[in-house]
């Protein structure tokens, strides 16, 4: 009976500290160094994503997205530090290119057919997505060069 009585103890104890909101005994405090911290998840852009979770807005699927969990990447041919994502939509719909660190995609539009490929194109930047073989991307600059491949490099 007095190892219950010591554990209920201990508990309303416990929960009785839990529940008591700290006190801030500073004060010269200013009320920007007592305020709550933020909450992650509690901010919203202006589509209503919540950047801190990682979402941010597709233009092209025209809501919030996590361009890790629905884009492909690409693995750079000439940084390894650059992981270029590629957001699809659909066969012939428009393409989303983000770079790293980028907080507004690059549009890239079908341009057409070429050798049998699909081809997009940011018509601003120059940049060339080609799907070739077994649906591997390309990322080519203006110029034609090999800038990204969503085929892994083999080391």
């Amino acid at each position: 009976m007095r190892i219950l009585t010591k554990l209920v103890a201990v508990l309303a104890a416990f929960q009785i500290g839990c529940s008591a909101s700290p006190q801030n005994n500073d004060k010269n405090a200013t009320p920007a160094q007592t305020s709550p911290p933020k909450m992650v998840g509690g901010d919203r852009d202006a589509h209503n994503c919540i950047p801190s979770a990682g979402y941010v807005w597709s233009v092209t699927r025209n809501s919030c997205v996590r361009t890790w969990e629905v884009g492909t990447r690409l693995y750079s041919t000439i940084n390894p530090q650059v992981t270029p994502i590629v957001i699809e939509n659909g066969v012939d719909g428009p393409m989303e290119l983000w770079l790293v660190d980028g907080n507004v995609p690059f549009v890239l539009t079908k341009f057409g057919m070429i050798g049998g490929y699909g081809v997009w194109r940011d018509a601003e930047t120059g940049f060339n997505i080609k799907r070739a073989d077994l649906g591997i991307l390309e990322l080519r600059d203006n110029e034609g060069k090999l800038i990204a491949t969503s085929k892994a490099p083999e080391f």
